[in-house]
C-alpha cells in the first residue's frame, strides 16, 4: 500500500522530493538530496509517473527563473539510477480518478498515489496533504 513498505521495497518518489533536491534554496534540500543519494546507493527500485519529468522541470524553472535549470533537473532525473517511469495509461488514470476523489487530492497527486498502488510501493513526499489524506510518508 502507499503508506506502508511494499513487499518489493519499491518506492514512488513524488515530485516534491525531486524538486527539493534540485533546488538548493529549498528548506528540505539537504534532506532530499541525502535521501535520493542513499536510494541510489542502495539500488532501490524507484518509480514515478511519466508526468514527473515535466512536473520537476517546470517547477525548478519557475523557482529559479531559468529554463536551463529546469531542463538540467529533468536530465538529472531521467538519468537517476533505478528510476522507472510508469506510463499514464488507462488503468493508472482510472485508479487516479478513484483514489483522488476518495482522498480529496489534486490530480497530479492522485496519479502518484495510483502508481504507488499499482506498484505495491510506498509513496514518499513532502506534501502534507498526501501524508495526512493518503498515507504517504516523508523521506527518511
Amino acid at each position: 500500500m502507499a503508506g506502508s513498505k511494499g513487499t518489493t521495497g519499491a518506492l514512488v518518489v513524488d515530485a516534491s522530493v525531486w524538486v527539493s533536491a534540485y533546488d538548493p534554496g529549498d528548506a528540505f534540500h539537504d534532506e532530499s538530496a541525502l535521501f535520493l543519494a542513499r536510494l541510489a546507493e542502495d539500488e532501490r527500485a524507484v518509480w514515478a509517473p511519466e508526468l514527473v519529468l515535466a512536473e520537476v522541470a517546470c517547477a525548478v524553472a519557475r523557482r529559479t527563473g531559468h529554463a536551463r535549470a529546469g531542463e538540467r533537473a529533468a536530465a538529472l532525473l531521467a538519468a537517476y539510477p533505478g528510476l522507472a517511469l510508469h506510463p499514464l495509461e488507462g488503468r493508472c488514470l482510472r485508479l487516479a480518478v478513484r483514489l483522488g476523489c476518495r482522498h480529496a487530492l489534486r490530480a497530479a497527486d492522485a496519479i502518484y498515489l495510483a502508481v504507488a498502488h499499482l506498484r505495491n510501493a510506498r509513496l514518499v513526499t513532502w506534501d502534507r496533504e498526501m501524508i495526512a489524506r493518503a498515507g504517504a510518508c516523508p523521506p527518511g
